[in-house]
């Protein structure tokens, strides 16, 4: 490479964190979490859409299809990507979130997946049917994550909020 060569590199720096219990609520902004993917509609702050009518708490959340009434991108494959958890100096990690789903039933769907190698291979967080209203499908053609396991339906076997 001789001096006079341009590169066009992208660095993506994701926060650490380390102290716990950690809560985000979204509410002073995205709290470092960003989205990304094939298709993404993903946006950030108040949904106002038909089914999905508000945030976990307070007024903001991430949201796909943006932040009125339209859905989710035909053929999407997205997602939302939160800072780097290091969990090393905890015994038994637990994570609890809100989540509200409304997709089209056994195809479309949604999963939480971790990765230990910096995002080179994921794997889920939970399996189907695991306590504490865990994956509810394990059918969904649309293989979100890459596979059929995780949140999916409309209304009747949606989250309903």
């Amino acid at each position: 490479v001789n001096n006079d060569t341009l590169y066009n590199v992208q660095v993506t720096s994701i926060n650490t964190i380390s102290t716990f219990p950690y809560v985000e609520n979204f509410e002073n902004g995205p709290g470092g979490w960003t989205s990304g993917g094939a298709l993404s509609s993903w946006a950030f702050g108040t949904p106002a859409k038909n089914v999905i009518i508000g945030a976990g708490s307070g007024v903001n959340s991430w949201v796909t299809g943006g932040l009125g009434t339209g859905t989710y991108n035909s053929n999407e494959n997205s997602f939302v990507l939160g800072p780097c958890f290091n969990f090393s100096s905890l015994l038994n990690p637990v994570i609890s979130l809100k989540v509200w789903w409304n997709s089209e039933s056994g195809w479309d769907g949604a999963v939480l997946q971790s990765s230990i190698d910096e995002g080179l291979t994921w794997q889920n967080v939970g399996n189907f049917n695991d306590p504490n209203n865990w994956y509810n499908d394990n059918s969904l053609n649309g293989n979100p994550g890459g596979q059929q396991i995780g949140w999916g339906g409309r209304f009747d076997t949606g989250s309903g909020g």
